[in-house]
């Protein structure tokens, strides 16, 4: 799934964007899934149980009445790399992740931001299996950021919470996200880093999972080199 806009579906079942089947696998690149609305079942964005890959994407106004209001992963692989969540919401876990039935999920360069769990929820919900993150942002959830239910999460490099849920994060702090707006050359949405943001310079290991360079960020524009910023937006 190539540059594509998934926007505006609503159903009472699964995946209400995508729905990607335990023998499949899908990568997504470049797209954006917007304002999906899944009232009964799990992944208003997507329900993964094969292989999710998401590039240099965007994840905005999706909700669920169940668990994952972007992505519920049930028992796939998820790899999410130079990617944003802005605004996504379920009422009792996982907002933006429900990760469940022993599932993996990493994060890499990735922003979490404005997300709606109200009834002890959290953007991020582990239930079971393991999510890891390196460079990333978890920011400004109503409710926690983190919740390991049964699950781990694991840290590499940096990350900022701007609470205290999430084991294992170096840096508590505000990374001042300006709104969701589209930045050249990127033809997606991002969070950008305000005057005085936490985030800023704040990894000097600026590689993926296999210490390969992560030279440019969600936009394609060029990360700084030897110290870049947390997040899919290089300020």
């Amino acid at each position: 799934m190539l540059f594509r806009s998934v926007r505006g579906n609503a159903s009472q079942g699964n995946g209400n964007g995508v729905l990607n089947t335990m023998a499949a696998s899908l990568l997504v690149h470049g797209a954006q899934f917007e304002d999906n609305a899944d009232e009964l079942g799990h992944g208003g964005g997507v329900l993964n149980m094969g292989m999710l890959t998401v590039q240099y994407s965007t994840f905005n106004g999706n909700v669920t009445d169940a668990s994952g209001g972007a992505i519920s992963n049930m028992g796939g692989v998820v790899d999410v790399v130079n990617s944003t969540f802005d605004d996504n919401a379920s009422p009792w876990g996982g907002s933006v992740l429900d990760n469940s039935g022993e599932g993996q999920v990493s994060f890499l360069f990735s922003t979490i931001g404005n997300s709606d769990s109200p009834n002890t929820g959290a953007a991020i919900l582990v239930s079971s299996g393991q999510v890891i993150l390196k460079n990333s942002i978890v920011a400004d959830t109503f409710g926690d950021n983190c919740i390991e239910d049964g699950g781990t999460i694991a840290v590499i490099g940096d990350n900022l919470s701007t609470d205290t849920t999430c084991p294992g994060f170096t840096l508590t702090a505000d990374p001042a996200l300006e709104p969701l707006s589209v930045w050249f050359p990127s033809p997606t949405p991002t969070l950008s880093l305000g005057l005085g943001s936490a985030a800023i310079d704040a990894s000097t290991d600026c590689t993926d999972f296999m210490g390969a360079a992560v030279d440019i960020d969600q936009r394609g524009a060029p990360r700084a080199p030897g110290t870049c910023d947390l997040g899919a937006h290089e300020q």
